[in-house]
């Protein structure tokens, strides 16, 4: 999980945000079965509208596994704080709350939520605090070297996001050896940069 510095919150939410938010609380709350709907502006799908300026943040790369370039199909935007939980039922449209995400990250996730998941814009978010790279496994680990709280928070990330599946390790394996082996090094270019 490579850290990115989140981008402004689009006007069309800090307009609407808290109507929508509210509404969708209101809704669920009074029937459970209630499905979430991304909103329509101005004939265009709000996670149609959101999902460049997301994916720009993290220079077209998956939020948590940072896979790179997202396969078509794989344009999905993850609500951190799920929403189907009531707790986070008001969050639904929080630009805070929305990332881009390959379709495994978000399989992998589906409604989970642990108050411990890191969140690769966090202000003190550092992958070298968190995770360790093994070269031979090319699986991530938590760091032995750090605090029980921050081997736990590393440990809740990897699990919920399943970024050791057996087709992430192949995929860091492949990227590391052809970054190796490349005469020009351009990062943003590679999965996982946080390898590298």
């Amino acid at each position: 999980m490579k850290k990115f510095t989140r981008a402004d919150e689009p006007q069309v939410l800090i307009d609407n945000a808290a109507t929508w938010n509210k509404e969708y609380a209101e809704k669920k709350t009074a029937n459970n079965n209630y499905n979430f709907f991304w909103r329509t502006v101005n004939g265009e799908k709000l996670n149609r509208m959101l999902y460049p300026i997301l994916s720009l943040q993290t220079q077209h790369h998956c939020s948590f596994c940072d896979k790179y370039p997202l396969d078509r199909g794989d344009d999905t935007i993850d609500h951190f704080y799920p929403k189907s939980n009531p707790e986070f039922y008001h969050l639904v449209y929080s630009w805070h709350n929305l990332y881009l995400a390959c379709n495994g990250c978000q399989k992998s996730k589906m409604e989970q939520f642990d108050k411990d998941l890191l969140k690769p814009d966090d202000m003190h978010y550092q992958f070298d605090e968190y995770f360790q790279y093994n070269y031979n496994s090319h699986n991530l680990e938590p760091r032995v070297d750090k605090s029980d709280n921050h081997q736990r928070k590393a440990k809740v990330t990897i699990e919920i996001f399943g970024l050791n599946h057996p087709d992430l390790s192949k995929a860091r394996k492949h990227a590391f050896e052809r970054f190796i082996n490349a005469d020009e090094k351009i990062i943003d270019d590679y999965n996982f940069r946080f390898i590298l």
